[in-house]
């Protein structure tokens, strides 16, 4: 467990100075566009400034590892996502926080599936004809993602488990750069969340091949789900917010009130659903058995297809 400085805030003048909101992903991306939205929505409720800092690199660590070394007094939190909490404890042999003591859940935000894009350049247009020209081509088409470990990267290995396929994985250091080589035609598929799939569909520059979610989406109703041609194919996508463990249970439910009221504001739930994103608003009970299922489905995949980064 990280070693952290004790809280001395006096909860009943919570929050009296400004909230970071740490974010472990690069700028610019779905996690930092929704953080940011969230942020400038509690900072009006609570009149204090709420600070966004985005933190990439190693797959969310660092970003993690600077939070959770920050007093557990509720003036940092954490907005983050499911490879965080459920992806990363199967990956890294040393993961530097523990999901279930350094972290103390506030609520699920945010829930979005992805959209497997293609370069027009490559002739598949579903999912269907990915898959037999991959099965007659093996090893030659190519999927992005924004390193290894990364949603999409574990995205593209379950198609590969359930399709009996080959695909070679490129990895990027960012989702900016791999969708900067999607569109020039340097590799063929990416998997992206429909913050930033959508434009790119609507302008004719990429298209779409599949939704991950279990069925399609009422937003996208002309987008085909993957599962319609492998059945049990689910990526599920979801934000939410932490703060670290330890911090006075006064603080986490007042931030849990306050994440709630946003995510169940009509103005919110418009802004979201714009984006092709559904609000949530959770308990924490409710984040931490979302963790904990998608955490088992992760470890089998990662133990089937034999992946450790470290």
């Amino acid at each position: 467990m990280l070693a952290r400085a004790a809280s001395s805030e006096n909860t009943g003048n919570y929050p009296s100075k400004p909230i970071r909101l740490i974010v472990p992903s690069a700028p610019g991306g779905s996690p930092d566009v929704l953080a940011r939205l969230f942020a400038n929505q509690l900072s009006q409720n609570i009149e204090q400034p709420v600070v966004v800092e985005a933190i990439p690199g190693a797959s969310g660590l660092i970003g993690m590892e600077r939070a959770l070394s920050a007093p557990a007094d509720g003036y940092t939190v954490i907005y983050g996502f499911n490879q965080l909490v459920a992806m990363n404890p199967h990956q890294f042999a040393k993961l530097p926080y523990d999901v279930e003591k350094d972290l103390a859940p506030v609520s699920l935000l945010a829930s979005m599936a992805y959209i497997w894009i293609a370069s027009p350049s490559l002739a598949a247009n579903d999912i269907g004809d990915l898959v037999r020209m991959a099965k007659e081509n093996p090893g030659k088409i190519t999927f992005a993602s924004p390193g290894p470990g990364s949603g999409s990267h574990l995205g593209g290995e379950l198609m590969m488990q359930l399709a009996g396929i080959d695909m070679l994985h490129v990895p990027y250091k960012s989702t900016t750069s791999a969708t900067s080589d999607l569109l020039a035609g340097f590799v063929q598929l990416k998997m992206d969340p429909y913050t930033t799939a959508v434009p790119l569909i609507k302008s004719g520059k990429v298209k779409a091949l599949g939704i991950t979610a279990p069925k399609r989406s009422s937003l996208l109703p002309g987008i085909p789900a993957v599962a319609e041609t492998l059945p049990g194919y689910d990526i599920p996508g979801w934000h939410a917010v932490w703060v670290s463990a330890g911090t006075p249970q006064p603080i986490v439910d007042k931030l849990h009130a306050e994440f709630v009221r946003i995510a169940r504001s009509p103005a919110v739930q418009a802004q979201l659903r714009e984006m092709s994103i559904e609000a949530v608003g959770s308990t924490p009970k409710e984040l931490l058995r979302a963790t904990r299922e998608e955490s088992r489905m992760w470890g089998d995949l990662l133990k089937a297809r034999n992946i450790k980064l470290s």
